[in-house]
Order: C-alpha cells, then structure tokens, then sequence
C-alpha cells in the first residue's frame, strides 16, 4: 500500500510540475484558494472527572485529559488549492491539513470531469458512501460526527467513534449526477476501488469495492423550499485485519479512571486476513426550514459484527430575520467484539443540542452540548457530559 501511495503522490506532483512549467499571468487565475480556521474551547459539565491514569497496556498508556483538559485550542486548520490543468476537463485538488507541528495532505487527486455529469479521480479522496464522511469538517451541523464514524477523544484512550468506514482513503473514484428527470428525480451514482478503510483493518491493496446510490427529488414551489433524498451504500472487499492482543479497560468501564484487573478485556483478535462488508441507508428531507436527516449503518469484518444509526433535525431561522440554526440529533452503536476501545455488545449512545449563529458568510459560531450514554445510562463513566464551544472563520 506504501508503494501505491507513493505512485500516487508522484503522478500528482509530476501534474503540479506541468502546472508550474506551463504556468502565466492567465493561467494563475485558474487558481482556486480557501480554507477555514476552527478554535475550540471545552468544559466538562455535570459528570466532570476526566480519564486519568494507565489506561491500558498500549506502549503510550499515558493519554490522559486530551481535549477536555484543554481550556481552548486550535482545532483544525485546512487549506484547500485547486487548478486547472492545460488539458481539458482535468484539474487537481489538494486539502491540507495542519495538527500539532504536521502539515498533511487530507485530500490530494486528479480529477477528470469528460461531461459535466461525470466526475473522476484518482488519488486520496473523501470515501463514496452515505452522507457524513463525504461532508467537510467545516460544513458539519454539529462539532463532531456521529458515533458510527469518528466522533471525537476528549481524553479517552481512543476515539470513541467507531469508524464503520474512514472519511478518507487512496484508490479511484467516480461520480455520476444525473439531471432532473420523470417528475423531477435525479439519480446519483458514486462509486470507487480502495485501499480499504475503518476500524481495525489495515489497507495492502485496492481491495475495497465502495458504492452510494441515490436519487434526489425537489419539486417547484413557489415560496418554498423542498427536497428529499434516499440513499443506499455499500462496501465489500478483502483486507488484512490489525492484529490487536492488549489488555484494556474499555471507554465506558468504571475503570477508564484507571486499570483495574477485574474491569479489563482482552481485545479480540480478529487475525490474518478476511472480507470487510459495509451496508448503509441514508435518507433526508426538507420542508421549508426544517430539515431532518439519518443513517443507519451495519459493518461485518469477518466473522464480527457492528451497527448503529444516527438521526438529525435542524431548524433554520435565518428567513426570519435571525442568522441561527437549532440543531438536535440522536446516535448510538455498538461493537459486536472487544475491539482495543469498546465495551463489547454495548450500544454507546449520544444526545447532541447545538445553536449555530451565522454572523456573516466568513464567521461561523458552533456551541453543542452532548451527554453520552451506555445502555441509556446516563453519567455512567468519566467526561460524559460536554459543552464545546467552537469559532470558525472561512477564508
């Protein structure tokens, strides 16, 4: 997979030399440059002791406090450069991304758009299935994603999204958006060969077959707004499992605080290699200014099992002369094995408010509170109730 990647990266640097070398006054204004700022301020409310101590036997046991211990930092920092190529119908895309002292590339791929429905590329790229994973970072309702997928660490040994598939991934993808058609349906076909993605595997190859089909309705009315959509994904391919042989007390464990032998579970170990299958359905709907949307995803690797949903309704205000959103949404999942993080065939679940201010196009003002819960309890383990507050500026 190594190998792959490099191919990849140089493919694309080769098109940025071409770039350069053919570069003038005209072309530099094919340029296309933005990118977003996020800074975060977090406080634990109601249950506020945080994870502390060993954690578990990992080489680095030591990764208490994370975010929550932090009064306010730079959350995200990313740059987005698009070009033309001088050959038509192809550009190139990169997002950087910048966290701690690294600078990476989130996104970075050719793309080839022969007809203005189609879309191809080839490189490292935002995964083709449901809804979340292909949304920014900067474009999120809410300042984490659902449990399903990578929602965030704030201090526990690791993130306590499940990440039924990753946001990201190397390989070669393809986009199809039909025009409105029979009483205004338009059909949408995503569809890439990948490295392979989400938790627990470990990508060799492009052995990953990933798929999102759906169609879009929107109907003219006058004053108001409407649209609804329905989506089916799926992935199936196969990969290489992460070995995993640790003993550890699992987020959610009255033991997170500390090791304690009578709390620790040794994780499963799933060996070798075996298929990675992915389903999921995602629907939503507008009607005027409410909004209300979900997923619900189940995940098989090997002979393991997970699942879960999330669903979100969002209120706008901003045609009525007020620049805020009312967001509310629902998630749970669970791990159907000790998988190095979780408790085992225990749903995990979140209840997330957010109030979304809109000062102008540039600013953007997120605060979210979120309780978490195990098996519907509340206040079960450590840092379970959060107050974020984040500030973005769009550039």
């Amino acid at each position: 997979m190594a190998l792959l990647k490099h191919g990849l990266l140089a493919v694309l640097l080769a098109a940025a030399c071409a770039v350069h070398a053919q570069a003038s006054d005209e072309f530099l204004s094919q340029f296309d440059f933005s990118g977003f700022i996020q800074g975060r301020a977090t406080t634990l409310l109601f249950n506020k002791d945080m994870p502390q101590g060993a954690l578990n036997d990992l080489p680095s046991p030591d990764r208490a406090g994370g975010e929550a211990s932090t009064q306010a930092l730079i959350k995200r920092l990313e740059f987005n450069l698009n070009a033309d190529l001088p050959w038509a119908g192809w550009s190139i895309k990169t997002t950087t991304g910048v966290g701690g002292s690294q600078t990476v590339f989130k996104d970075i791929y050719l793309a080839y758009q022969p007809v203005a429905e189609c879309t191809i590329k080839l490189g490292q790229f935002r995964v083709p299935f449901g809804v979340d994973p292909q949304i920014s970072s900067g474009d999120m309702e809410l300042v984490e994603r659902p449990l399903i997928y990578s929602f965030g660490n704030f201090g526990w040994v690791a993130p306590l999204g499940m990440e039924f598939v990753g946001e990201r991934d190397y390989g070669l993808r393809a986009d199809w958006v039909s025009k409105p058609g029979f009483a205004n349906f338009a059909p949408i076909v995503q569809a890439g060969v990948l490295g392979g993605n989400g938790h627990n595997v470990q990508a060799k190859s492009l052995s990953q077959v990933m798929a999102r089909m759906a169609v879009v309705n929107q109907v003219d009315f006058v004053d108001l707004k409407n649209n609804f959509t329905l989506g089916f994904s799926g992935s199936y391919g196969a990969n290489r499992f992460i070995q995993r042989t640790e003993t550890y007390s699992p987020i959610g464990s009255t033991g997170d605080m500390d090791t304690r032998p009578d709390l620790a579970v040794r994780a499963d170990n799933p060996g070798g290699r075996g298929t990675v299958a992915v389903w999921g359905v995602d629907a939503s709907t507008r009607m005027d200014n409410l909004v209300v949307k979900g997923e619900a995803v189940s995940r098989q690797i090997g002979d393991y099992a997970a699942q879960g949903y999330y669903a979100t309704a969002i209120i706008e205000f901003g045609d009525f002369g007020v620049p805020l959103d009312l967001t509310l949404r629902w998630d749970e999942a669970i791990q159907g094995y000790a998988d190095g993080s979780h408790l085992p065939n225990v749903w995990y679940q979140a209840y997330t408010a957010g109030l979304t201010w809109h000062p102008d196009k540039h600013w953007r003002v997120q605060a979210n509170y979120i309780v978490l819960l195990l098996d519907n309890q509340q206040h079960v383990f450590p840092g379970s109730d959060l107050f974020i507050l984040q500030v973005q500026w769009n550039f």
